[in-house]
């Protein structure tokens, strides 16, 4: 009940209040052994402290749930906790960190068919390929993107839609409006396995 209190806390905004719940929660689950709850908790935890700009303490949280997910073999939890570490990683300018948990992240969606995953680590990949200079290969992996969330039915949460966006304004600054239009519309056009080979080229 006090994760699912912390996890309501998060959605209302109340960040100070949900790390005191879910604090609460993870000494709980440490307590039981919990291993799944321990993750569970320790993600939420990573979610709040990004919010509040704890940089030190996101990465190690997320680490340690990511730790915890291998051990019980949960990999549509590894695949999300490595889509939090690869944008907190982008954040903090570790481009090539940033990278490795993104492709790791989409090779784990794509082992478990998840096209909904496989955007989202297509969106952050976008974002440090971009940040690399390859302005028109990223814009082709932003349309790519969203022409899967769209087959799909379904959006970025407001985290990630807010680091798309931020990346798709720079790309127009360093390609131009029509060099951006042009590659994203070619991007939109890309078969699923066309666009993973472009992210990972």
């Amino acid at each position: 009940m006090l994760r699912w209190a912390g996890v309501l806390a998060v959605n209302q905004g109340d960040y100070a209040g949900a790390r005191g719940l879910l604090e609460e929660s993870l000494a709980i689950f440490r307590e039981l052994g919990d291993k799944r709850g321990i993750a569970s908790a320790l993600n939420n935890l990573g979610y709040v402290a990004y919010h509040q700009e704890d940089h030190v303490r996101v990465r190690r949280l997320y680490e340690e749930a990511l730790a915890n997910l291998r051990e019980l073999g949960d990999k549509q939890g590894m695949a999300i906790a490595l889509n939090s570490m690869g944008l907190v990683a982008y954040n903090q300018g570790d481009h090539a960190g940033a990278r490795a948990l993104y492709k790791e992240s989409l090779a784990i969606r794509r082992e478990l068919g998840s096209k909904q995953g496989m955007a989202h680590a297509l969106s952050g990949l976008a974002s440090v390929i971009g940040a690399e200079g390859q302005g028109e290969r990223a814009a082709q992996l932003q349309g790519a993107m969203m022409a899967l969330l769209e087959e799909i039915g379904t959006t970025l949460d407001p985290t990630e839609k807010a680091l798309y966006e931020k990346t798709a304004t720079a790309l127009r600054v360093t390609i131009g409006q029509e060099g951006y239009r042009h590659a994203f519309e070619a991007g939109q056009r890309l078969m699923l396995e066309q666009a993973k080979a472009l992210a990972l080229g």
